[in-house]
């Protein structure tokens, strides 16, 4: 928004794909920081990603409503036959699904020193679950 009030080209990077642009209160907030820097109302919630988008994760991640004409999403690089995989997947059971629980590396700017116990809160919870898991933090039960 300051880019637009100062004439510039914008561009978003989206990191949240499941963000819910759709609910009143964005627009809201949205317009109040633009009315603050002395812009007019949007009455468009995907105002500030209007010039261009670029998304972190795959288009696939966005709901088919919220993927704009003009973004550009992430692309994994694709595998070459020739590669084997790694011994660690490649010894794991396939009869069930594989899950990965992951928190990043934020999760303490969040939830303080609680970090790796919330995630030994959900390899707990997974454990319950017919499927392999394995979790971020250097731990792999």
């Amino acid at each position: 928004m300051a880019a637009e009030r100062r004439g510039i080209a914008q561009a978003a990077i989206d990191i949240t794909p499941m963000a819910p642009y759709a609910d009143p209160a964005v627009l809201q907030e949205i317009n109040e920081q633009r009315v603050a820097l002395g812009l007019d109302p949007v009455d468009d919630p995907w105002h500030p990603m209007r010039n261009f988008r670029a998304g972190v994760v795959p288009e696939a991640f966005y709901r088919p409503e919220t993927r704009l004409p003009h973004a550009h999403y992430y692309r994994p690089p694709v595998p070459s036959d020739d590669r084997p995989l790694d011994p660690a997947i490649a010894h794991l059971p396939s009869d069930r699904p594989l899950v990965l629980a992951s928190l990043g590396s934020n999760i303490t700017h969040f939830v303080g020193d609680d970090g790796p116990s919330i995630l030994d809160t959900i390899v707990a919870a997974l454990a319950k679950l017919p499927v392999t898991r394995g979790a971020g933090v250097g731990h792999w039960p």
